[in-house]
C-alpha cells in the first residue's frame, strides 16, 4: 500500500510523519501500530518492523554505497553482519540496480544516485512500513519517476506499506493508493486517491485552481497560475505577469521583518567588524551579536553552557547528565531530535545563529536560510587534530559572544588536562581498548577511529593496532576483547556526547 500525505508548507505533514517515526512526541492523542500505543513498543522491536527515512538525509562521512545500505542492518546484526544481512543488502542493490555503483563513494555520486542509495538502505531494514519524508527533494525528473516507480513496486511485489510526505500533487494522484490531505495542522480530507483527487478538494487544499484532466494513461492536475488565466500564455502575457509580480514582492518589503515573520523582538548588537568564519561546508559571516541560539548538537550545547551563553533552543532527544537542566526548561525550545531536527520549530524560533553537526550537512543551505549556520569541523579521518579543533571552536565562539577571556581561559584548563594526562600515562605500561557497547554487540575504536585521540594525543597504549575500516569502528566479539587482554577497558554507551568535557574527563 502506497498512502501519501500532501498539504502546502507547514500544514505539519513532516511533523505527523516524525510522531509516526517517534523521532517527536505528540502532545496529545495516541499513535497506534497493530492495535499498540507506538510509545510501549521497545525501539528494538519497532525498528523490526519501522523504517524512517527522513528529507534530505546526509553523512558527512566518506562511505560506499555499500556500507551505507548495510546500516539498514543494524537492527538486526549490530554491525556484525552476517551471510543474511549480506544477502539482503545485494537485494536491496538489485532491486534498485545499483550494482553499477556498489562500491562508489556518496560524495561521488548525484542527488538522485545517493537519493535511491538512502532508499535502499530503508529497504534492507526489511520493515512492513517505510516512513520517507519528501524523498523527491531535488530530484530532476527522471529520478523522481525512477523513485516513484521502485516505491510503487516495492508495495506491489514485497506487500510493504510506504507512507510518504510529497509535494507534487501529479506524483500522488498517479502513484498512490490512498491521500491524506493536511491544512494548517487539521486534516483537510482523506480517501482513494480517485475519490478525492478534485478541482474542489486540491483548490480548497492550495487556495488555487486547478483543472482535472483524466484519461487512460493518468491523471493530470493542471494548476490555473492566476484565478480565470490558465498556464497556457504568451510569451508577452507571461512577461506582463513576472513584471506584476516582481511588483507585489517590493511592495511587501516595504514592511518589517517583524511584520513578515511575526518574529519576537531581541534585542541584536551590531558588530564593528562582521565575523567570517570558513569551514568544511561553506562561509559563515555574523554581522550581529547572536541572541537566539539554535543547538542541533549536544557538544555545542557544552561548549556554550561553559561559556555562559544562554541557548533559545535545543535538540533534546537526548541530554547527557551534565546538562540535564536544559531537559525540562521550557525556556528553552525543544528542536527534535539530533539525528532528524525538526525544521518547523527551528524555522518558528526565530534564530539569529544555528549551531549544527556534520550529521546535518545536507541541511546545511536550508539551515543557513534560516540564520548564519555555523559547522563544527572535526576531522575524523585525524584524530590528532582533534583537541586542536575542540579549542579552536571554542575560541571562535568566544569572538562571537565576546567571551573571548572566558573561552582563552576554558582552553588553556584544556591545555593543562591534557599534559597531565600525557605526563601520567608515559610511564605507564597499561594497554587499553576504546570499545561501544550496544545491545549484547561491541565495536573497537582504535587508532583511526573517533576516538583515536586517546592513544594518538593522550598517549594511552592500545591493546590492539588493527586499523578500523570504518570511523564508527570496528564490529568485535568478546573473545576479540579476550585475547587483547586490555589492562583498560573504556566502554562508551551507545548515545553519548559532550566533546570539550569528554577530553577533561
Amino acid at each position: 500500500m502506497l498512502p501519501l500525505l500532501i498539504g502546502p508548507n507547514g500544514a505539519g505533514k513532516s511533523t505527523l510523519l516524525m510522531m509516526m517515526a517517534r523521532l517527536l512526541e505528540p502532545s496529545s492523542g495516541q499513535i497506534s501500530f497493530n492495535d499498540r500505543d507506538i510509545r510501549e513498543i521497545g525501539t528494538s522491536e519497532y525498528a523490526h518492523h519501522v523504517a524512517t527515512l527522513r528529507q534530505s538525509p546526509g553523512f558527512n562521512l566518506r562511505l560506499t554505497v555499500e556500507e551505507l545500505i548495510s546500516f539498514g542492518r543494524f537492527p538486526y546484526s549490530r554491525g556484525a553482519l552476517t551471510t543474511e544481512d549480506r544477502r539482503i543488502i545485494d537485494e536491496a542493490i538489485d532491486f534498485l540496480a545499483l550494482e553499477p555503483l556498489r562500491h562508489s563513494y556518496l560524495d561521488e555520486l548525484s542527488g538522485g544516485q545517493r537519493q535511491m542509495a538512502f532508499l535502499a538502505m530503508t529497504i534492507a531494514q526489511q520493515t512492513d512500513v517505510l516512513l520517507l519524508d519528501e524523498p523527491l527533494n531535488n530530484l530532476d525528473m527522471k529520478h523522481a519517476v525512477q523513485i516513484m516507480q521502485a516505491l510503487r513496486r516495492l508495495c506491489d511485489e514485497q506487500g510493504r506499506t510506504v507512507i510518504l510526505v510529497i509535494h507534487d500533487i501529479n506524483f500522488a494522484a498517479n502513484y498512490s493508493d490512498h491521500i491524506v490531505a493536511l491544512k494548517n495542522g487539521t486534516l483537510s480530507f482523506s480517501g482513494l486517491s480517485e475519490q478525492v483527487v478534485t478541482e474542489a478538494n486540491l483548490s480548497e487544499l492550495y487556495d488555487l485552481d486547478f483543472e482535472i484532466i483524466r484519461s487512460e494513461r493518468g491523471c493530470l492536475c493542471k494548476l490555473q497560475f492566476i484565478r480565470g488565466c490558465s498556464m497556457n500564455l504568451s510569451k508577452r502575457d507571461w512577461v506582463w505577469v513576472l513584471v506584476m509580480s516582481a511588483a507585489v514582492s517590493l511592495q511587501g518589503c516595504e514592511k518589517t521583518s517583524t511584520e513578515l515573520t511575526n518574529e519576537p523582538a531581541h534585542a541584536s548588537q551590531k558588530l564593528e567588524t562582521p565575523i567570517t568564519i570558513k569551514h568544511e561546508l561553506g562561509t559563515t559571516v555574523i554581522n550581529n551579536r547572536p541572541q537566539r541560539v539554535a543547538v542541533l548538537d549536544m557538544n555545542e550545547a557544552d561548549f556554550l553552557d561553559q561559556l555562559d551563553v544562554p541557548i533559545a533552543g535545543m535538540v533534546k532527544d537526548y541530554i547527557p547528565h551534565f546538562l540535564s537542566q536544559y531537559k525540562a526548561d521550557d525556556a528553552v525550545e525543544d528542536l527534535g531530535a539530533i539525528v532528524q531536527p525538526n525544521m518547523e520549530r527551528i524555522h518558528a524560533l526565530h534564530p539569529d545563529l544555528i549551531l549544527m553537526t556534520p550529521l546535518h550537512a545536507a541541511n546545511y543551505q536550508e539551515l543557513s536560510g534560516i540564520a548564519p549556520t555555523l559547522h563544527f569541523d572535526v576531522n575524523f579521518n585525524n584524530s590528532q587534530q582533534h583537541i586542536a579543533s575542540v579549542k579552536s571552536h571554542l575560541l571562535t565562539l568566544g569572538r562571537i559572544f565576546d567571551k573571548e577571556a572566558l573561552a582563552e581561559q576554558k582552553a588553556t584548563q584544556l591545555d593543562t588536562r591534557v599534559k597531565e594526562v600525557q605526563d601520567f600515562t608515559k610511564t605507564r605500561p597499561e594497554k587499553a581498548l576504546v570499545v561501544l557497547h550496544n545491545n549484547g554487540a561491541f565495536s573497537n575504536f582504535g587508532l583511526q577511529s573517533r576516538y583515536g585521540f586517546i592513544f594518538n594525543d593522550l598517549g594511552v597504549k592500545p591493546a590492539s593496532t588493527i586499523v578500523e575500516t570504518s570511523l564508527h569502528g570496528q564490529p568485535i566479539s568478546s573473545e576479540f576483547i579476550q585475547q587483547a587482554d586490555p589492562d583498560i577497558l573504556y566502554r562508551r554507551p551507545y548515545r553519548c556526547h559532550g566533546a570539550s568535557r569528554y577530553y577533561q574527563s
